[in-house]
């Protein structure tokens, strides 16, 4: 076995179908003893398939910190990465929409984790967790911010995964 595709998944039973292919053709005086070696672009998308494979895997087990973007970036007609991120135009912006993603921001919620809040509640009421979706969709102490920002994206656009995963309302 070629020692570049060894440890990838499915090689070993490649080479060894493509083995019994070429001794099954009925002519026994061009049976090679070794198979070919695959073509090198074809061994690269071997192992870009498996590690997309095992990255889509690990990323749909997530329970904890990033459960909110995996539930953002799942969504249909949402980006991710710099497809989205070049829809903003400052540096500034770009880090404070990947924290809003991430939850990893300036809310209670994720400030409480690190003792750097005494609650993980929102000061607007002593039963609301400070999340991400509260404070873009619910805190009433925003309510003039999202007034101003539902008659820019609409009321439809008025959902977490839209406000943070379509690049035309990003950019608003």
């Amino acid at each position: 076995m070629d020692p570049g595709s060894s440890g990838v998944h499915g090689n070993e039973t490649v080479e060894k179908h493509a083995k019994d292919a070429t001794k099954s053709r009925g002519n026994s005086q061009h049976v090679p003893t070794t198979a070919h070696k695959p073509l090198k672009s074809s061994r690269l998308n071997t192992i870009k398939e498996a590690i997309d494979k095992e990255w889509d895997t690990a990323w749909k087990a997530i329970k904890n910190d990033a459960k909110q973007l995996c539930r953002i970036t799942s969504k249909r007609h949402t980006q991710k990465g710099v497809k989205l991120y070049k829809a903003i135009n400052t540096r500034h912006n770009v880090a404070q929409l990947a924290r809003l993603c991430s939850g990893h921001c300036s809310l209670n919620q994720y400030l409480f984790r690190f003792h750097h809040a005494d609650s993980p509640y929102c000061e607007c009421d002593n039963q609301t967790i400070e999340t991400v979706q509260h404070y873009l969709l619910r805190c009433p102490r925003y309510e003039m911010q999202r007034a101003r920002l539902v008659t820019k994206v609409g009321i439809g656009g008025m959902w977490i995964e839209k406000l943070l995963g379509y690049p035309e309302l990003v950019e608003v």
